[in-house]
Parts: structure tokens; sequence; C-alpha cells
């Protein structure tokens, strides 16, 4: 893999570019704890996006999961009295991100920090003729993983870094053949185990039109 990222050395460019704005629904998702044993998810949905729940144990095992579509205020309730007392994460997916918060179960009581909680914003892919750029919001302490692999399924590139407020990138495609590249953004974390994807359809000539 060295060797390959070695003769791929110009398809990366660090660059600097313009902040993220973070999406308006940031401030339209609230996690709670209704009870000893529920959690209360609220929401505006206005776009009528698809809601993905998750939950999951300190190992990263899923113990729910479930995806559904309601326009409007959204008002649920979790009852967690037949989970085992420890450490879990909920992560909900909504509008191109994902609000994530930890809670502890203890003695029967559900306990929510708000300092184990914090929202990843998916990935915004932008083409400027040979050029991708990638920007993505950072405001959690987690290692991301960049990966491009071809239309085979061959691995060309790879990274692992850990940002600090915003990770930017720029991809010089030009010394790829015509193909096409699927650039992947994960989130190197069991608790939540995400990847965010863009396909690109590359030609050479496009560079020079």
């Amino acid at each position: 893999m060295k060797t390959k990222n070695n003769a791929l050395a110009a398809l990366l460019i660090f660059c600097a570019t313009n902040s993220i704005a973070a999406p308006q629904g940031l401030k339209e998702i609230s996690l709670r704890a209704s009870s000893q044993n529920a959690l209360a998810l609220q929401m505006t949905n206005e776009k009528n996006s698809e809601i993905e729940v998750t939950i999951k144990n300190e190992e990263g095992v899923t113990v729910h999961q479930e995806s559904f579509k309601q326009s409007g205020l959204v008002q649920k309730q979790y009852n967690l009295k037949a989970l085992p007392a420890g450490k879990y994460t909920i992560v909900v997916g909504f509008d191109k991100m994902l609000k994530v918060q930890s809670f502890t179960k203890v003695d029967g009581v559900i306990k929510l920090a708000e300092s184990a909680q914090h929202t990843i914003f998916q990935p915004t892919f932008r083409r400027y003729s040979q050029f991708i750029d990638l920007n993505m919001l950072c405001n959690w302490n987690e290692k991301v993983s960049l990966s491009i692999h071809d239309s085979e399924g061959r691995l060309i590139y790879s990274e692992m870094v850990k940002p600090e407020g915003t990770l930017e990138r720029r991809f010089n495609l030009s010394n790829l053949k015509e193909d096409s590249y699927s650039i992947t953004v994960g989130i190197e974390n069991q608790m939540v185990n995400k990847e965010f994807s863009e396909l690109i359809e590359w030609t050479p000539t496009v560079a020079y039109r």
C-alpha cells in the first residue's frame, strides 16, 4: 500500500477551504431521559427525511435499530427497562448528520451526560475540473479513515487522520485513468461505525476542455 501511496503522491493536496455551516436540523433534535427507564427523542422533520435510530452497547453490539419517515414534529419514547446495566450509545441519523449521545444505566436508572454528546456531519464533495474537494466538520475526538477504490474494488489510496475542527482535503485525479472511483470517509468508532461514500466518474479529457 505504501508503494501505491507514493506512486499517487500527487493525488492528495492539502488545502484550506471555506468553513461549512451546520445544518439547521442540529438544533431540532433533542434526546433526554424522560423517566428512570426511558429515553425521549423529539425533533422536527420539515424535509420528510428518513430517520435512523441505533442503540449500541459498550462492545459495539446493536441492541436496537430502526428507520422510519415521519414529517413535522417527531416524538418517540424508548423503554429501556429490559436493558442490562452498562454503557450505551444512541445514534440518530437525520438530514445528512448523526446525533450521537452516550448514556449509562446504573441501578435501573438511565443517565445522560452533556459532555458525551456530539454531532457528526456528512462530508461534502465538490468537483472542480480534475480536483475533488472534501470538507467535513469534525467536532468530536475520533479518528477518520479516508480511502479511494476503483471500479474493481482495488484500494488505490488510504489515510487515517484525527482532525480538529474541520477536515479538508483536495484530491487531484489527473494521474488516474478513466474509471469510476469511490471516495469513502469512515468514522473509526465501533459505537458509531458509519461510512459516507461518493462515486466519482473520472474522464481525463475533462481537465483539458
